[in-house]
């Protein structure tokens, strides 16, 4: 058991290590390029990352900006997106809250024009959140991560829950330039609370 447990324990080391490598190679790379486009996600080529790969699924239906409802052939899901966080629509006495309309049609418009999603998890986090959904970056066919995408545009705010997460400075990154260039919601919701 104890061998065991320390095979588990290096095992995880060294895929945090690579990841944090990989993802410092993507933050520096990012540096060098004029245009601002999202940070390609597409690990299915590392076979030492096979683990937060967690395969390709088919939109059922967008909940709202951050959350998504998808099918694979295991089941249904409620797929949180790690990282972001967007203004909340209407519900139970709340009021919906400047840009949430918005926002939650833009994930509907990038996701329904791609037949197939990738979902990956994230070793730093939980697998699902305090209200049961499984917490996922999102990657259409082109290999464009869709949480970032919805940052960098300006339909989403960084948002770290707990722990950081393995893209948080790409994330930090992209929402500084989208509040910088006034887009989305930085532009639109200026006296709001969100």
């Amino acid at each position: 058991m104890r061998n065991s447990w320390l095979s588990i324990k290096k095992t995880n080391i060294w895929v945090f290590l690579f990841l944090g490598t990989l993802i410092l190679l993507l933050i520096v790379s990012g540096f060098t390029e004029s245009e601002t486009k999202p940070t390609p996600l597409d690990l299915s080529e590392v076979e030492t990352l096979s683990k937060v790969d967690m395969g390709w699924y088919t939109l059922e239906r967008v909940v709202d900006g951050d959350t998504v409802i998808v099918n694979s052939l295991e089941g249904r899901e409620r797929v949180r997106l790690i990282g972001i966080d967007t203004p909340e629509l209407a519900r139970q006495n709340r009021p919906e809250e400047c840009y949430a309309q918005e926002a939650t049609n833009r994930l509907q418009e990038i996701l329904s024009q791609n037949s197939q999603l990738r979902l990956w998890s994230d070793p730093t986090q939980d697998e699902y959140d305090r209200f049961g959904r499984l917490l996922a970056y999102i990657t259409i066919e082109d290999g464009v991560n869709v949480n970032e995408l919805l940052v960098r545009e300006g339909y989403a705010r960084e948002f770290t829950y707990e722990n950081p997460y393995l893209l948080q400075e790409v994330f930090i990154e992209a929402e500084q330039e989208a509040q910088d260039n006034g887009l989305g919601l930085w532009s639109a919701c200026v006296n709001s609370a969100f």
